[in-house]
């Protein structure tokens, strides 16, 4: 068959085959019209609803959302990328209900992430049945039905599209010797990094241990394209990335109390290896079975690869020998037999069973390749696994879909923060419905349940002062008022800027945050305007993105030729 209508078929059976799996998979949100509402699942509504808002003010690349968290805003964009909730803020400004919004994103992201373990397993194994397997499994696995319907890990879900593609483009440089894999490895690295911070620096991580034991054997020119794999990636997410760091090294946050948490609390003793049952709990180590939910890459995943171990010599692949026994080791590390307590240098990770997810992956390509050559050309035995596994799917989604705490298609994003559904706040000291954990709140942040939203003076008294809002812009007029610090209801990050008109002309203002507000002195009377801008860092590495953005267009068309 020619090479061109091999890669047609080739693409038709990839497809098709994750529309299939991924209609099975998302059964839970196709029978039923609400959404059940977990772990997160309103921190990524209320990103969806305000991005959509965003939009609507003409802000089509926002750094905050300044409605959020009772007007006083909140800066999860520039810690947390929202580029790939574009479509469905878009469609819910359009008037698609928030839940079909949802749920949208997540049969897309469980199609793409499909056809890219699709792919790779594909190009590994060269047989569609144990590539579906493959397939299957990753779909299937304890670990990936948790981050959806359990967790509601919106950004692990997205990073599950990429972290596939990210080893299948190592396979091809590092194997293959296919430097026109760069493309590919870039689009994986940049893809994890606006997916998730925490599963970009793990796929970081993965790709060093993988390069590491092929140095002996690298080319010139392979050590080159993955040179030019990671500056690209650096360069085209430099809008975020920079940004992000800026913003972590202005103030300190909640989230970097979080990271410097005991990591043993979330390790895993022997039991929660081979949970099999989803469980609508937490990750806590201490919790019992029935409460703690399953974690696990299923057990499937954690022993069927080992067939890679007996194949005979002259199918043992090198590659994916090296991917089972990573994969081995990241399965294993989240254990309570390692010293997580000790281990404060790695606490960014927050929970040590994150680990299992790039197990998740990994053995789910050891056990493509080990259903390639065990079954050979018995491709019933294949298909029966296959069918198997969907099997016992089945049975872990079921509990899905039988959930009493949900959001209902006609609910909208008013009856969340207002308190129709939930207390917004449910003992914590900001709307929780909207900020979760409140990773990136300033550490120093007031209690906002009964603030309110008057203008402050440095002693924390409430002024007197009428002012305005227009979206991210706070201004008022000081007639008749004496030289004072005073204290704005606005989370302070930085990019925040206050121009002054006195009459005689517009002057800056210096910011000096207060109890992780926006306060600054005033000179006297006159008009105050206050809003965030960007950043000087930001508005360079917007530019240096697109810049680089176009020059990797370039270098792509001249590589085609």
């Amino acid at each position: 068959m020619p090479s061109r209508k091999r890669n047609e078929h080739s693409l038709l059976f990839i497809v098709l085959s994750a529309a299939v799996l991924t209609v099975a998979f998302c059964i839970p949100f196709l029978l039923r019209s609400d959404l059940g509402l977990e772990h997160d699942t309103f921190f990524h509504l209320s990103r969806i609803e305000g991005l959509a808002q965003a939009l609507a003010h003409h802000d089509f690349f926002p750094a905050l959302y300044p409605m959020k968290n009772n007007d006083y805003g909140y800066a999860s964009p520039l810690f947390y990328c929202d580029v790939l909730l574009y479509l469905p803020a878009f469609l819910y400004l359009k008037g698609l209900s928030l839940v079909r919004a949802y749920k949208l994103t997540v049969i897309l992201m469980t199609f793409f992430a499909c056809v890219t373990m699709l792919k790779g397993t594909l190009r590994i194994t060269k047989k569609r049945s144990s590539a579906l397997l493959g397939a299957a499994a990753y779909l299937f696995a304890n670990y990936h039905i948790s981050d959806v319907y359990v967790r509601s890990a919106l950004g692990e879900t997205a990073a599950l599209i990429f972290l596939p593609l990210l080893v299948e483009s190592l396979y091809r440089i590092l194997e293959e010797k296919d430097t026109r894999a760069s493309f590919a490895l870039c689009s994986a690295l940049c893809g994890l990094l606006l997916s998730h911070n925490l599963s970009f620096l793990l796929g970081c991580l993965l790709s060093v241990l993988l390069v590491i034991t092929y140095l002996p054997f690298l080319k010139k020119e392979q050590f080159a394209a993955l040179c030019y794999a990671a500056a690209f990636a650096f360069l085209l997410t430099a809008f975020f990335s920079l940004p992000l760091i800026e913003q972590l090294l202005s103030q300190p946050f909640i989230v970097s109390y979080y990271a410097n948490s005991d990591l043993s609390v979330y390790s895993m003793p022997l039991w929660k290896f081979f949970a099999n049952q989803t469980v609508f709990g937490l990750g806590d180590r201490l919790l019992e079975p029935g409460r703690a939910m399953t974690v696990n890459i299923g057990w499937f995943l954690t022993f069927f690869p080992f067939v890679c171990l007996f194949l005979k010599k002259k199918d043992h692949s090198p590659f994916v020998t090296r991917l089972f026994l990573f994969g081995l080791l990241f399965l294993l590390l989240p254990g309570d037999w390692v010293p997580w307590q000790k281990l404060g240098i790695f606490s960014v990770l927050q929970f040590p069973w994150r680990l299992e997810m790039v197990a998740l992956v990994l053995m789910s390509y050891a056990a493509a390749y080990g259903a390639d050559r065990l079954f050979d050309k018995k491709e019933l035995a294949a298909v029966f696994l296959i069918a198997l596994l969907v099997l016992e799917g089945a049975y872990h989604l079921y509990p899905c879909t039988q959930r009493s705490f949900v959001l209902k298609e006609e609910d909208t994003y008013e009856d969340i923060v207002e308190g129709k559904i939930v207390d917004p706040y449910y003992s914590a000291f900001y709307k929780r419905v909207e900020l979760a954990g409140g990773d990136y709140l300033p550490i120093s942040s007031p209690d906002f349940r009964n603030r309110g939203t008057s203008i402050r003076d440095s002693w924390g008294n409430e002024l007197p002062i009428a002012y305005e809002r227009d979206y991210e812009t706070l201004s008022f007029t000081l007639s008749g008022e004496s030289s004072k610090t005073l204290i704005l209801p606005l989370t302070y990050y930085k990019g925040y800027h206050v121009s002054y008109d006195s009459g005689s002309g517009t002057v800056a203002l210096e910011i000096t945050p207060l109890d992780g507000m926006v306060a600054f002195y005033t000179p006297g009377d006159g008009n105050y305007t206050v809003r965030y801008g960007n950043t000087l860092l930001r508005n360079l590495s917007l530019g240096a993105s697109a810049a680089s953005a176009l020059l990797c267009v370039v270098f792509f068309l001249r590589h085609k030729k």
